[in-house]
């Protein structure tokens, strides 16, 4: 038969953005990705609704700032579950944490970017996104030749 669960094991990975770094990974488990889905539909929830009466808020500054925050949320959560082990330091040589949301504010950006590409593949994201962007090519009701209501002309 199948299996269809995750593995808990880590994978080590060489980072090809910077020489001699490396990062251990493993996937979320599809509750947990579940999990993040919520937060971001509670966070987008919250930036539409609309500001109070008397309220000066712009509410598409008001959206902006919270689809950003819940990137940052999201790949905190994703960094605290999937990461293993690492070798990256800062220059006092210090490993990082990369479970503090402090310190995605000063990871080098290619390094932080490849990181989050990796995850992204190891989570299924990419294949989400591709679904997302590329729409069905043909309509819904294509093919259909019988109408669900009648109507009498």
């Amino acid at each position: 038969m199948p299996v269809a669960t995750i593995t808990t094991d880590f994978t080590k990975y060489d980072l090809k953005s910077l020489q001699g770094a490396w990062i251990e990974l493993r996937p979320l488990p599809f509750g947990l990705k579940l999990e993040r889905r919520d937060m971001a539909t509670r966070m987008r929830l919250d930036a539409m609704a609309a500001p109070k009466k008397g309220s000066k808020q712009n509410t598409a500054e008001t959206q902006s700032i919270e689809l950003e925050q819940f990137s940052k949320k999201a790949t905190v959560f994703d960094l605290a579950y999937c990461v293993g082990d690492h070798n990256l330091t800062d220059m006092n040589e210090r490993k990082l944490d990369l479970n503090d949301v402090r310190t995605l504010d000063f990871l080098e950006p290619r390094v932080g970017t490849e990181i989050e590409e990796l995850l992204a593949t190891l989570n299924g994201d990419l294949e989400d996104l591709e679904d997302f962007q590329n729409p069905s090519t043909s309509s819904s009701v294509e093919g259909k030749t019988d109408s669900p209501v009648e109507t009498n002309s």
